[in-house]
């Protein structure tokens, strides 16, 4: 299948290996953290890479080229909304499986809480976006790394995770 020039296969590849490199680069962050509270807390990496690879690949077969979608302003703000949340799932769910789930007391809550941090930090971004231009992509990501940082601490606080 061919969508402007370009395979759908290499738009995957693409997106696999943009999101790999994306997730990677998150997750070696959220390991530092991680790390000195669980065990197997490399996993978080692996995660994560695969998460966003997913997601990226995802993103770029479906929405090819990232034609965006004439909104208004109210409707753009909650499609990025909905869009951080539904980005979030996929890599969420990968760390509450492989790392959390059976470590960290209450580690349902990452997920939603996730889901949560990337839904602010897109609504943030298409917010901006309609006021300062493209560069406001920087800030959803800044918003949704910040927020999930909290949520992460705020469940190694609450649990007694299993240390190595």
């Amino acid at each position: 299948m061919q969508i402007g020039g370009q395979t759908t296969l290499v738009q995957a590849l693409q997106g696999a290996v943009a999101g790999v490199t994306f997730g990677a680069s998150f997750g070696v962050g959220q390991w530092l953290v991680l790390r000195p509270h669980m065990q197997r807390a490399g996993r978080w990496v692996l995660a994560t890479a695969v998460g966003y690879a997913v997601v990226f690949v995802l993103g770029t077969t479906l929405i090819p080229g990232g034609e965006a979608v004439e909104l208004g302003p109210a409707s753009q703000i909650a499609f990025g909304a909905v869009l951080g949340a539904a980005v979030a799932i996929p890599p969420g769910l990968l760390q509450w499986l492989l790392v959390l789930r059976r470590q960290l007391p209450g580690a349902g809550w990452w997920i939603p809480g996730s889901a949560v941090s990337w839904s602010v930090g897109f609504a943030i971004s298409f917010a901006l976006r309609l006021w300062l231009g493209e560069l406001t992509f920087i800030a959803g990501p800044a918003v949704a790394i910040g927020l999930t940082g909290l949520a992460l601490a705020r469940l190694l606080q609450q649990g007694s995770p299993a240390r190595p």
